[in-house]
């Protein structure tokens, strides 16, 4: 048996059709790879002092929402200064925009990004439960 997956429509149709019992699980590891791809994409883009921002950055879990998976990108506290620094009201004044530009890039390519989280995690569950 083969499936062809193309964006996120297709995911949600295999999901829906051929996994209802695994759907809540990938749809949340899925969302969550979705934040981490916007951390990856603007981790580069960071000032880098000490480094305390780009460790501090992370993607997170969170609570299902109407069944639907939930993820966001957040900063620890120890970089608080991280909002000065992407909205240019830190000391040198600079609008660094990173997340903005980091968000911007994963969603303009949102179908592959997903898709290919899906299909990556996808292929690791049937691998796990094939091993059983």
């Amino acid at each position: 048996m083969s499936v062809k997956i193309e964006g996120i429509d297709s995911v949600r149709r295999v999901l829906s059709d051929l996994l209802p019992s695994e759907a809540r699980l990938l749809t949340r590891q899925t969302t969550k790879d979705v934040a981490q791809a916007i951390v990856d994409q603007a981790t580069p883009l960071m000032p880098v002092d000490q480094g305390d921002l780009v460790r501090s950055t992370k993607a997170r879990q969170e609570k299902d929402k109407d069944g639907v998976g939930q993820a966001s990108v957040r900063v620890e506290k120890r970089a608080f200064y991280w909002r000065f620094l992407e909205y240019g009201d830190g000391p040198d004044g600079i609008e660094y925009a990173f997340f903005a530009r980091a968000r911007e890039l994963v969603m303009s390519n949102i179908d592959e990004v997903a898709t290919r989280a899906f299909v990556r995690r996808l292929a690791a569950r049937i691998q796990k439960v094939a091993g059983r």
